[in-house]
């Protein structure tokens, strides 16, 4: 036994004067073992290894200090690379890692030393290929669920783009299906336009997709001449059908309007003779006979409740100015997904729409901001982020309510409106007709105001989109 002295004793409860504060000194005391890894970490203390991380030929190297000891409890990898057998074949104290992104680097080892991520669209990608490249499961697992967790219709085809390079096979699937309810908007991403054709026959191949088919070939086309631009090919029709490969066969064009395909689709000069042939002789068949080439079979899943039995342009109607107000009560006598609604517009005009569905008897407010859509007709279709499921209700007193805010002029309204609408579907394999009540909201003008304003017998919000 050793017996320490008075003198020896004191001095384990005298600090030691180092001009630093105690904090610096005795830092141990107020930690978690978490936090004092990841105080060793920051404080580069008694790290045995240093990692030269970036590339050489861009000059953004930095040198970045860790434990081996840390390192080697949370990565397979790290443990081969400093054990014994690694280490014999050279210095294992300087590792160079040219592929990864410092900054990336940097977010993987707070990961290893205190299980926390701090991670941001920009930097995700990169650190799910060091966590990868490291073996780190748990760090892929954050990095796929803070992906799901941000995804929306504007950057779902980013990040699909990482998931399909990655190959997170759930969150692929989470992309492709919020592009199927919102295939608009998605479209209309700068992001869809760096997809590669693997991808866009992925898309294109799917039968839920909420958009109309011409719709759907404008931006094919147009992701083939931004194709053409990357791979410096001229925009030519030949070109642009060379890049698509089997993607453009996805197209559904039998189901288009015949007009829409004879002056865009053949003016594309994207079909040959004897597709454009296949297609028409399809057009004019009285059975509609399937087209040998292309599908025929619509992708739409929905129902259509449309109530206006006449449209008239001009006149009254119309926006005087840039913004217009509408509103429609409606009830059903099922349960129903109500998925969305049609609007009038000038063809080849953009629009803002901004929407409201409440119901206070059941507690909904479902409100979406101002997004921007694209008519290509006399109607263009407007879908929710998000089915909003319609209670049956046959009682009056009860509807819900449809409001609409549209940034844009037009001058087609709707008119000799239906007050109710009944659409046969299928129901627990049974067949039902689903009948749409729609009442006037309050406010109505007068005859005399007619058409300036929204209600059952004319103006704006001519069909309701809904799954039974």
């Amino acid at each position: 036994m050793v017996l320490l002295s008075e003198t020896d004793s004191n001095l384990s409860t005298q600090p030691v004067r180092t001009g630093h504060n105690n904090e610096d000194i005795d830092w141990q005391a107020t930690k978690s073992l978490g936090e004092s890894f990841h105080y060793l970490l920051e404080q580069k203390l008694l790290s045995d290894v240093d990692f030269i991380v970036g590339s050489d030929v861009a000059s953004d190297t930095e040198k970045i200090s860790a434990h081996k000891l840390v390192l080697s409890t949370r990565s397979s990898v790290f443990f081969a690379m400093f054990s014994d057998k690694w280490s014999a074949d050279g210095n294992n104290n300087e590792v160079k890692v040219p592929d990864v992104e410092p900054a990336a680097f940097k977010v993987m080892l707070q990961f290893l030393y205190s299980d926390n991520v701090a991670l941001t669209l920009d930097i995700v990608s990169p650190v799910i290929y060091a966590a990868k490249k490291y073996s780190i499961v748990a760090l892929e697992n954050k990095c796929s669920d803070y992906l799901s967790d941000n995804l929306c219709p504007e950057n779902a085809f980013n990040v699909l783009i990482q998931a399909r390079l990655f190959h997170m096979d759930k969150l692929v699937s989470d992309c492709l299906d919020i592009i199927a309810k919102n295939t608009d908007t998605a479209l209309n991403s700068e992001d869809f336009l760096d997809i590669d054709v693997e991808t866009l026959g992925l898309v294109l191949e799917r039968s839920d997709l909420r958009i109309e088919e011409i719709l759907l070939f404008d931006a094919v086309n147009r992701w083939a001449e931004e194709a053409c631009v990357k791979n410096n090919h001229p925009v030519s029709p030949k070109q642009k059908r060379l890049l698509l490969k089997d993607a453009l066969s996805f197209l559904r064009f039998p189901v288009m309007e015949p007009r829409d395909f004879s002056s865009k689709v053949v003016t594309s000069g994207l079909l040959s003779k004897t597709e454009i042939i296949s297609v028409l002789l399809h057009f004019s068949s009285e059975s509609n006979a399937k087209c040998d080439i292309f599908n025929t079979e619509p992708r739409r899943t929905w129902a259509v409740a449309h109530r206006f039995q006449h449209e008239v342009t001009g006149g009254c109607f119309g926006s005087p100015n840039p913004t217009s107000y509408h509103k429609i009560q409606f009830h059903s006598n099922r349960a129903i997904n109500l998925i969305g609604f049609g609007l009038y517009g000038t063809p080849d005009v953009t629009y803002q729409v901004k929407t409201q569905v409440t119901n206070s008897y059941y507690g909904l407010n479902s409100q979406t901001n101002y997004r921007t859509h694209y008519c290509s007709d006399k109607i263009f279709r407007v879908f929710f982020p998000q089915p909003i499921k319609i209670q049956p209700n046959t009682n009056n007193q009860y509807p819900y309510l449809l409001q609409v805010l549209i940034q844009g002029y037009y001058s087609t309204y709707g008119c000799s409106g239906k007050s109710t609408i009944t659409k046969p579907a299928i129901i627990n394999n049974t067949k039902e007709n689903v009948i749409i009540t729609f009442l006037s909201s309050e406010n109505v003008p007068n005859e005399g105001k007619r058409g300036h304003m929204t209600d059952v017998n004319s103006g704006q919000i001519p069909e309701l989109l809904f799954d039974p």
